[in-house]
């Protein structure tokens, strides 16, 4: 059998930054995310034609969803309610941190432009208070290297340090 070489689900990332921001701020993560998830899909809605059925094509429509729980003091999700009560747009990427970019340091990804449209905070008494946020993505997004900082990457993982002593 041979072995399987799979992509772990901590290792695709999302980075979002209010449009706004682009010449101020960079993307950021969600703090804490538990799942993301990715959907693409398209009518198919078809015509009667004398014929037979005839099915036009439709543009796919792509949604992103992420579940994380709440990070005291998380400016990034205060952001993004920010942009869902004004309809600001965001600018969102998709990185997976599994497969390196053309260029070095950077990341195979996805950037999209798009809104959120949905933010539901859940606070039970017996778990800790998370979100889910939807966003709705604007065309097809473009593929491309996604800059990842250091920071973000090694909160996916333990990234390897050497015993000796650290240079600053």
């Amino acid at each position: 059998m041979a072995n399987f070489d799979g992509i772990r689900g901590q290792k695709i990332i999302y980075l979002f930054r209010k449009y706004s921001e682009r010449t101020t701020t960079a993307g950021l993560n969600v703090a804490y995310v538990s799942d993301n998830s990715k959907s693409i899909s398209s009518n198919a809605d078809t015509v009667a034609t004398k014929d037979g059925n005839f099915s036009p094509g439709q543009s796919p429509e792509i949604t992103l969803s992420a579940s994380a729980y709440v990070k005291k003091g998380d400016e990034l999700v205060d952001k993004l309610k920010s942009a869902l009560l004004n309809s600001e747009m965001l600018e969102i990427w998709e990185a997976n941190l599994d497969e390196a970019g053309t260029t070095s340091g950077k990341y195979k990804g996805t950037y999209y432009q798009g809104y959120i449209t949905g933010l539901t905070l859940s606070s039970t008494a017996e778990e800790w208070a998370s979100y889910d946020l939807e966003f709705t993505i604007n065309g097809k997004g473009a593929d491309g290297d996604v800059t990842v900082p250091a920071s973000i990457v090694e909160e996916s993982d333990y990234v390897f340090a050497d015993s000796v002593q650290a240079q600053q």
